[in-house]
């Protein structure tokens, strides 16, 4: 019996330390090769972001998540707000497991009456200059570039379902007279060297006026 209770208070504190080292600073991480947050990937950071403000809904439940990416790269910079149902540290990734966070599936074209693009994926891109007004949100300055206003969007789901919604944006995109380009990527997470099942598409996309139109 007391070799069985020692075993038992062996494999206890085994965990805890396990558990001990998974929540370590995403700082103190190497990034993956695939990870979005890679400082030489040219993509958004969680070193880089400064949260603003958080507001939640009750019906139906939905977090808003307001935060400002700080990239001294950025040729052109917009806005996006990213309405996010889970955790705040999953949406900015600050652990290894977490580092990806889904967006939802609402997506839309538009214009606005200044004539400038919008593109909304369960978000809005506004020009820098828009920011003046009290009606826009700040939210992720994302890296972009004229006359193509790109963004990349990461969310978790099967090979299927992210063909589906890649479809989503070409057809939206031709009916309103712009050009999409972009290339999708499917990522096998790997969780702390355990493989998981599921995967994350990344969708890196262009979008300009279709000036023949």
């Amino acid at each position: 019996m007391k070799l069985l209770l020692l075993a038992n208070c062996w494999c206890a504190l085994a965990a805890l330390w396990g558990l001990a080292g998974e929540i370590e600073p995403a700082a103190a991480r190497a990034p993956m090769a695939d990870d979005p947050a890679a400082p030489d990937s040219g993509a958004l950071s969680s070193r880089d972001a400064r949260v603003l403000r958080v507001e939640e809904t009750v019906d139906p439940p939905q977090r808003f998540i307001y935060a400002r990416f700080h990239l001294p790269s950025l040729a052109d910079s917009y806005t996006i707000e990213l309405r996010e149902t889970r955790r705040l540290e999953r949406l900015l990734g600050h652990h290894g497991r977490d580092r990806f966070g889904p967006v939802a599936y609402h997506v839309d074209f538009a214009q606005d009456e200044t004539g400038a693009l919008r593109l909304d994926v369960a978000a809005a891109i506004h020009s820098k200059d828009a920011l003046a007004a009290d009606d826009l949100p700040p939210g992720y300055a994302i890296k972009t570039s004229t006359p193509y206003r790109s963004l990349t969007l990461v969310f978790k789901g099967s090979p299927v379902d992210a063909s589906v919604f890649w479809g989503r944006l070409e057809q939206m995109a031709v009916a309103r007279g712009l050009t999409l380009s972009g290339r999708n990527r499917e990522v096998l997470v790997d969780h702390d060297g355990f493989v998981a099942t599921d995967y994350v598409t990344k969708l890196q996309l262009g979008v300009r006026h279709d000036r023949r139109s």
